[in-house]
Order: C-alpha cells, then structure tokens, then sequence
C-alpha cells in the first residue's frame, strides 16, 4: 500500500484523505506528511451521520484541528529522536551523504465532516477538492 502511494509526494496533486471519526487514531497515517509531502490536504471525516443529532459539529472539527497539531508535534519529535540516535553512532550504517530532508509540515487546506455511507457532504469534499487542483492538478483519495 505504502509503496502504491509514495508516489504522491513527487506530485503537483490535491489528496482528499478519510478518516474514521470514530477510530481517527486508528485510520490516521502516521507518515502522512512524507505521503503527501507539500501537496494540499482535504481531510474528509467519515460517519458525521453516527454522531448525535445535536451533536455540534463546530466543536467537532474544533476537536480535529487539535488532534492534527498533536500529530503534527508527535512527527516532529520522532524526527528529533531519529536525528538524535543517528549523531550516537548510527550514521556509519545509515549515512547516505548528509541529513534526511524534513517533509514539508502537512497542509489541511479543509475539513469536512461527512457520511459516505448517506452521502452527506460528500459533493462539497470534491467540488472543494476541484477548486484546489484546477484544471492542471489530479485528486488522489487515501485512506
């Protein structure tokens, strides 16, 4: 799967990525930043239709805003780890002549909450997605 996606960093796409609302850790790519590299990110939470009816979904996206700045931290001091650990001695097994570069930091252009399943918002995820790419860029969907 990693290997059919990787080509999208190399790309000037637009990537519309779905996750679960109710498994977002659980369906959320721990490397999506080195996935989609700088490209523009819809982020399309799934099942809006399972939530409360009075659920306010402001609070929601709210709620997935931060969740992507803690990820957005976590990456970061993985990569502080690993640059770390290739100072203490591992650089001789690992050196490929000078450091990793850093993948650009994740661009959540939009989020939207939808129901795949009722087709809630679905239409506004790609006519979002459209206005990003123009008429010059492809719409990839993961997740």
């Amino acid at each position: 799967f990693k290997e059919l996606i990787s080509e999208i960093r190399s790309k000037d796409c637009v990537v519309i990525f779905v996750v679960d609302l109710f498994d977002f850790h659980g369906t959320f790519l721990n490397d999506l930043e080195e996935i989609v590299g700088g490209n523009p990110v819809i982020l399309a939470a799934n099942k809006v239709d399972l939530l409360p009816p009075k659920a306010n979904q402001e609070r929601t996206i709210r709620w997935i805003r931060r969740e992507l700045v803690r990820y957005q931290q976590y990456q970061q001091k993985r990569r502080q780890r690993q640059r770390r650990q290739r100072r203490q001695g591992h650089e001789d097994e690992d050196d490929k002549g000078g450091e990793d570069q850093e993948p650009p930091p994740l661009r959540v252009d939009k989020i939207h909450l939808i129901s795949s399943m009722k087709g809630t918002n679905v239409k506004a995820v790609f006519d979002n997605a459209q206005q990003l790419a123009g008429s010059d860029k492809d719409l990839y969907v993961i997740g």
